[in-house]
């Protein structure tokens, strides 16, 4: 029985973890929604803003909070063009 719901603390652990990235939309030079950008470009964003988040979190751990270290990704994707949906 421990077995069993520790396997599904673990499970709802990455779930919650994995859900905690919001939803960005790339928009167009008007402001609207970017109908031509495509998701692989968006995983790689993400990717890149999430490699300089970890340095954040690397280089300030006892100075910067966790708000601090988010606020990093979000502006990384901010200035690639991506606003929270």
């Amino acid at each position: 029985m421990r077995r069993v719901a520790g396997s599904i603390l673990c499970a709802a652990l990455l779930i919650g973890c994995s859900s905690a990235t919001p939803n960005f939309v790339k928009l167009d030079m008007s402001g609207k929604k970017d109908l031509s950008a495509n998701n692989e470009t968006l995983q790689r964003d993400i990717a890149d803003c999430k490699v300089l988040e970890a340095h954040v979190r690397e280089e300030g751990s006892l100075i910067f909070n966790t708000s601090t270290v988010r606020a990093a990704f979000d502006n990384c994707m901010r200035y690639k063009g991506y606003v929270k949906s």
